[in-house]
């Protein structure tokens, strides 16, 4: 049994220097990992996962701040796409 997360740092706001955490709504802020970089490395890492022929378990994100409610409306979206039909149980 494997009992996983795929957690929201790379969905995280940075500002225009991709150094300092910035609000969504910043000018030229953007996600550490782009939404797409992000789905694409949660499926790499179910299929590395399944190839072990264990029992997956997806343990969803902890409860978000405030200030990471834009991150968590995504990163959550893009898990629940990811967990589609595959069998996986969640937590």
């Amino acid at each position: 049994m494997i009992h996983f997360n795929f957690g929201l740092h790379d969905m995280v706001f940075f500002a225009a220097d991709g150094k300092t955490r910035a609000e969504p709504s910043t000018e030229g802020a953007r996600h550490q990992v782009s939404v797409e970089d992000y789905e694409a490395n949660l499926r790499k890492l179910v299929e590395r996962l399944k190839q072990t022929k264990a029992k997956l378990i997806w343990c969803t994100t902890t409860p978000c701040r405030k200030d990471q409610q834009v991150a968590c409306r995504r990163s959550r979206a893009v898990q629940s796409d990811c967990r589609k039909g595959d069998g996986r149980t969640r937590d």
